[in-house]
């Protein structure tokens, strides 16, 4: 995803909803770009978050696992969707 696309997709989630294009810039300017594979992990069940992800390309699936099962999924995250 282009910045323009990234600046129009942020334009319209709730936080930035309000923001102008500036400062949506001044918050992408502190981003960093991360790069998943299939099968890489995000982040882990029970473990407290301090970021926020854009999906740009692809999706996440995002997984819960309890004692009955072994992993299922909950949700997927798809382009333009923000999680954390």
């Amino acid at each position: 995803m282009l910045p323009k696309e990234i600046l129009r997709v942020l334009s319209h989630k709730g936080v930035f909803s309000g923001l102008n294009e500036k400062q949506i810039n001044s918050v992408l300017s502190l981003a960093t770009e991360r790069t998943l594979r299939a099968g890489d992990v995000l982040c882990w069940q029970g473990r407290e978050g301090d970021s926020m992800y854009v999906v740009v390309d692809g999706a996440l699936s995002a997984r819960v696992t309890n004692p009955c099962v072994k992993s299922m999924e909950v949700n997927r995250i798809r382009h333009g969707e923000l999680l954390g």
